[in-house]
């Protein structure tokens, strides 16, 4: 009997052994910061969403379809140091599905790269491209309803960067090249083509000013449109006004489009307040000019906050909001849109690798255009794995 107890005793010592072992290389393995193969770091990840979309199409019909859905992301990141310099490549893969309105599926590819060489006296070099395939939707009427059309999207931006080894001046000019293509749809293509510069001036230790601005041609396809050349500017200052209080206050203009039709202000206003550890709250307004792909440019006002809540260490909740009007020009179409939503998560202590998250939201859109009114509730519940 007193063998039996020891064999039950070492049996009991031997489990909680290999308990707390597998505990430690689980949580040094999947720490949410990537595995480590020698001087690679390798990141992969993935997403599954289970939901419901009461509005398919964003159709404005009041019997619109309805319907649930699988929605799946599958990440890996690749980073490779080498002396000072670094390269890392991303590649996102994602997978919509519906039960019934399968014109509405979807998969979307997105390769992407960059190189960053430092060298000696803070000069840099940094190279970027990104690409994505995805399927653009056709919202309005959804008895007409036609399945997604391929959408191409491609960045190259080439950027030397300087930095004052005092740390006080740092600035980059860069090139960039957009390629937008609708292969099977007309005179829906464009390519924009811009030079750009920042410079940032650290006049206290957290607070900085910086001016930016760029210059960019856009050639469109369709004869309905004009090719515009187009500038922008903005003087800001961001940084820590209290320990708690953050901001980002930008003003500049925008002068573009068909014979400076595009002639504008435009503001940025962020400001973040971290009232303890615990609450967080973010209100922003921005107002925007960019060129469109069917018109010569629109103009947007938007109104956004988002309060993010831990309720316990593994419970935590988020609240967003915005409105914003976009003015599309020449064609006087006017959207008005409305957004909310709700976000409830569990993270375990232990297991930081996963995730689940419970979250409603909620758009509307007001518009002046036929076929454009909607509103549409999404609630989705999903499961989050990173290492």
């Amino acid at each position: 009997m007193i063998s039996g107890i020891r064999r039950g005793v070492k049996s009991s010592f031997l489990v909680i052994f290999l308990v707390i072992t597998l505990q430690v290389l689980v949580t040094d393995l999947f720490s949410g910061e990537g595995v480590k193969l020698g001087v690679v770091k390798v990141s992969p990840s993935l997403d599954l969403g289970f939901g419901y979309n009461s509005n398919v199409y964003l159709s404005t019909q009041a019997n619109a379809p309805s319907d649930m859905f699988l929605d799946s992301t599958v990440a890996l990141g690749v980073a490779l140091p080498f002396y000072t310099h670094s390269f890392s490549l991303n590649l996102d893969v994602s997978i919509l599905r519906f039960i019934n309105e399968t014109k509405q599926n979807n998969v979307s590819v997105s390769p992407s790269a960059q190189m960053e060489m430092n060298f000696t006296g803070g000069l840099g070099l940094i190279i970027s491209d990104d690409f994505k395939y995805t399927k653009e939707p056709i919202f309005g009427n959804y008895v007409n309803a036609v399945e997604r059309t391929p959408r191409y999207k491609n960045v190259l931006i080439p950027k030397i960067r300087y930095n004052i080894p005092s740390g006080i001046i740092s600035t980059f000019v860069g090139l960039k090249w957009n390629l937008d293509m609708f292969p099977t749809m007309v005179n829906y293509d464009s390519d924009q083509y811009e030079m750009f510069f920042n410079v940032l001036y650290k006049f206290l230790p957290k607070t900085s000013a910086y001016i930016n601005g760029s210059g960019f041609y856009v050639k469109r396809d369709s004869p309905a449109y004009n090719d515009t050349t187009n500038f922008k500017g903005m003087f800001g200052l961001k940084g820590l006004i209290t320990p708690k209080l953050s901001t980002d206050l930008g003003l500049g203009w925008y002068y573009g489009g068909s014979g400076g039709a595009a002639n504008d202000p435009i503001v940025k206003i962020s400001v973040n307040e971290k009232f303890s550890k615990l609450m967080n709250l973010t209100l922003q307004y921005d107002r925007i000019v960019q060129p469109a792909i069917t018109s010569d440019f629109y103009l947007v006002n938007k109104v956004s906050f988002t309060l993010w809540r831990s309720l316990t260490p593994i419970f935590e909740t988020s609240f967003v909001g915005s409105w914003w009007e976009v003015d599309y020009s020449p064609s006087g179409q006017v959207d008005d849109n409305f957004t909310a939503g709700v976000n409830f998560a569990f993270v375990p202590v232990v297991a930081t690798w996963f995730k689940t998250s419970l979250g409603y939201n909620f758009s509307m859109r007001k518009s002046n255009k036929a076929n454009y009114n909607y509103n549409d509730h999404i609630v989705k519940l999903n499961f989050q794995f990173s290492l």
